[in-house]
């Protein structure tokens, strides 16, 4: 009976046909090149400074890390964010999504969905939702704020992350509850119980 309802379960979170590769996100440099562009001009708290007059690249402005508060004019020491990261994104629901919409939410320009924060800040946050990082600023606004992307992608929390979501905001969820892709039968089974390697022995493909 439990292996029945366990495969019965597989078919609607298991099924997972391939693994998390940023390529198939962000398949164009050039074109994530253009993103970081338009972001970093529009989201510059003064007249941003461009290297040439076809304004193709931004050189100088003035950012404050949302996750910090930490102001920079140092445009090199800057990372372009995805409040929820990619690999999160696949985890949650986003495996399912057609290569035009992966790209589409890796490319999102709506308010809130990328975000300049500082390098370190950003390779502490790497691809973890809200039950293994939080910022030292607002950590609830930033609850808020992860919880409506999911919800208008339609991506799931874990059990975990969904404590996490009633602890910071006081109420439970308004997502969807699912297992994270790697707790999953289906991919334990493929990586005989290491998550996210790609061969038995464990090589990791856990990148974000």
């Amino acid at each position: 009976m439990a292996e029945e309802k366990r495969q019965g379960r597989r078919k609607e979170y298991y099924d997972v046909k391939e693994h998390y590769n940023r390529k198939n996100w962000l398949p164009s440099g050039r074109k994530w090149f253009q993103t970081r562009q338009t972001l970093l001009e529009g989201s510059s708290e003064q007249m941003p400074v461009f290297l040439t007059p076809s304004r193709k690249k931004v050189t100088g402005g003035s950012w404050t890390d949302p996750y910090t508060g930490i102001n920079t004019s140092d445009v090199k020491s800057l990372h372009i964010d995805h409040t929820v990261a990619l690999r999160e994104a696949f985890g949650s629901g986003g495996f399912r999504w057609s290569p035009e919409k992966k790209q589409k939410f890796a490319h999102s320009l709506r308010r809130g969905h990328l975000r300049p924060i500082g390098a370190d800040v950003n390779i502490q946050k790497s691809w973890h939702d809200v039950s293994k990082w939080l910022p030292e600023k607002d950590p609830i606004k930033y609850a808020r704020e992860t919880e409506k992307i999911k919800g208008r992608w339609g991506l799931s929390a874990d059990p975990k992350e969904a404590k996490w979501y009633e602890t910071l905001l006081g109420r439970k969820t308004r997502l969807k509850v699912g297992p994270a892709v790697e707790d999953t039968f289906y991919c334990k089974s493929c990586h005989g119980g290491n998550p996210y390697s790609n061969n038995k022995r464990g090589k990791s493909l856990l990148t974000r």
